[in-house]
């Protein structure tokens, strides 16, 4: 009686700790509480499933405003948040895009497996009024073509601009900086 009683509490207390409580907030205010292993958005479609071959449910994509994923790795969870980001600026092309810092100007942050040794990071920094986010591929980070395009998007803000000029090589914790000086400073 007792091994059978404390089995049931093991197993209870493992499928309540395995339990993801992901979230979809949609653009009316409503959430739906999922665990999502997987997603993308097709055809304007936004496609959700526990895992890649389990049966899939549907959203329209204009629905759905962002998406928290929580990952669970060992004694740590892991929150990511991911925002509809239109990449092209010569057609409309919705992606849902890790999202690093929300606010008046928004930083995103792509990454692409290529394969099991490589893989590329590309950020992207948007304001509502632009039709696209602006790539700033993360090899330029440390490279001085991405002083001329950080300056060049923060033009209507010198303290940024200043900073910027101040800052040398530029990381992603630089990059953080920027947009959230430029949040507290300069957003309209």
């Amino acid at each position: 009686m007792k091994k059978t009683f404390l089995l049931l509490i093991i197993c209870t207390s493992l499928s309540v700790y395995c339990q993801k409580n992901d979230t979809i907030y949609k653009t009316d205010g409503t959430k739906i509480i999922a665990d999502i292993g997987y997603f993308s958005l097709k055809k304007n479609n936004f496609i959700y499933s526990k895992g890649t071959f389990k049966k899939a449910s549907e959203i329209p994509g204009n629905e759905v405003s962002k998406v928290v994923i929580l990952n669970h790795k060992s004694d740590k969870t892991f929150v990511t948040t991911h925002k509809p980001l239109n990449k092209n600026k010569k057609k409309k092309n919705l992606e849902f895009t890790e999202i690093i810092l929300e606010g008046y100007c928004e930083l995103y942050k792509e990454v692409t497996v290529w394969d099991l040794k490589t893989s590329t990071v590309d950020y992207f920094l948007k304001r509502p009024q632009e039709f696209a986010g602006t790539r700033i591929k993360a090899d330029l980070l440390l490279h001085k073509k991405r002083n001329e395009i950080l300056i060049e998007y923060f033009s209507d803000c010198p303290k940024v601009i200043s900073f910027i000029k101040s800052l040398g090589k530029i990381g992603y914790q630089d990059l953080i900086q920027i947009v959230e000086k430029y949040n507290a400073e300069c957003s309209k």
